[in-house]
């Protein structure tokens, strides 16, 4: 019961998705954008790697996927580190957002000391962890909607934090978080306003929706 489908490209950086491009131009058309993994064995430091356009939906995502995981890591503009598959997807013709998980600096990067002993199996576990929270966050978004016009009734449906008991989440969650539900914006994207974790404002949410105070509408990408 997914809401997206996904496809693994396992090609020679920048030409594979170059010759993939123009041989395949009705999944291009349909593909919303695109993950890049480089050089996750090996290098200095974890870097997310920003998309062309700013700010954009696969970028807020990726980089809340990677925070869960509590790694450090850093970012990187799009024309910054490793520039190659994701470059190939943003050329204007194709138009495809595309951001990336990459080891950075790589010293060995195109050089013949570049050989499969400096892999670690630790590293490319955490780019495979990275990757699932990511796909699994695109899974659960959505953009959440009350359903009736005048607010609900907290209290009745055990949804309320007394102000006066716990006047903390009281602010973030009955009065940032709800007053920023206005049928626009994600699940990815109040977390990020109101400054929590997407799953802590996922399941705050689902509450309400078990409740019928919201309902569910798609992610416009």
């Amino acid at each position: 019961d997914r809401q997206y489908s996904y496809q693994l490209l396992w090609v020679p950086e920048m030409f594979g998705p170059l010759f993939y491009a123009i041989e395949n131009p009705e999944v291009i058309q349909r593909t919303i954008g695109m993950l890049n993994l480089e050089a996750v064995g090996a290098g200095e430091k974890w870097c997310m790697k920003k998309a062309l356009e700013p700010n954009t939906r696969f970028e807020r995502t990726l980089r809340a996927a990677m925070k869960t995981t509590g790694v450090s890591f850093e970012e990187l503009e799009f024309f910054e580190g490793y520039v190659n598959d994701e470059k190939v997807y943003g050329w204007p013709p194709i138009g495809i957002q595309g951001v990336a998980i990459q080891r950075y600096p790589f010293h060995e990067y195109h050089t013949s000391a570049d050989t499969p002993e400096l892999i670690e199996v630790k590293l490319m576990l955490e780019a495979l962890d990275f990757s699932e929270r990511f796909v699994e966050m695109l899974e659960q978004d959505y953009v959440p909607e009350y359903v009736g016009k005048l607010p609900p009734w907290l209290t009745k449906r055990r949804l309320y934090f007394d102000s006066k008991i716990d006047p903390e989440n009281h602010d973030k969650y009955n009065n940032n978080l709800l007053y920023k539900v206005d049928g626009t914006q994600s699940v990815v994207d109040l977390a990020e306003i109101i400054g929590l974790t997407f799953s802590d404002t996922f399941n705050y949410l689902k509450d309400f929706l078990e409740s019928g105070v919201i309902h569910k509408k798609k992610v416009i990408w």
